[in-house]
């Protein structure tokens, strides 16, 4: 159906960009051994091994295979993200773009 076929597209969608995201850090350091998921999409056993057949050479686990909890972590980035944001305050991205870049990361709206 529409339905499923949405979602399966929503599901790469996602899958790309985060691998857009990993790869160029991934590619260029050989100390990172693993990369661990969390949220929700680390119960989705379709979407896990979508990014373990687009990151090959590298092992993609769920935080909780770690002894933590997946769901705690993301709300813990959430709420890191959150009170600079009300602040106005830029975090530190330059791990993700392998540069100095610091950004506010969203925005409240009312």
């Amino acid at each position: 159906s529409a339905g499923l076929e949405r979602e399966a597209l929503e599901r790469e969608l996602t899958v790309n960009a985060i691998v857009g995201r990993i790869w160029p850090i991934v590619s260029r350091d050989d100390s990172l051994t693993e990369v661990l998921v969390f949220g929700g999409g680390r119960r989705n056993r379709h979407f896990m091994s979508r990014l373990g057949h687009q990151l090959p050479d590298i092992p993609i686990r769920s935080v909780d295979e770690i002894g933590l909890d997946g769901d705690l972590v993301e709300a813990a980035a959430y709420a890191v993200m959150g009170e600079a944001a009300i602040r106005g305050e830029a975090l530190d991205m330059g791990v993700y773009r392998g540069k100095t870049h610091c950004a506010v990361c969203g925005r409240i709206v009312q």
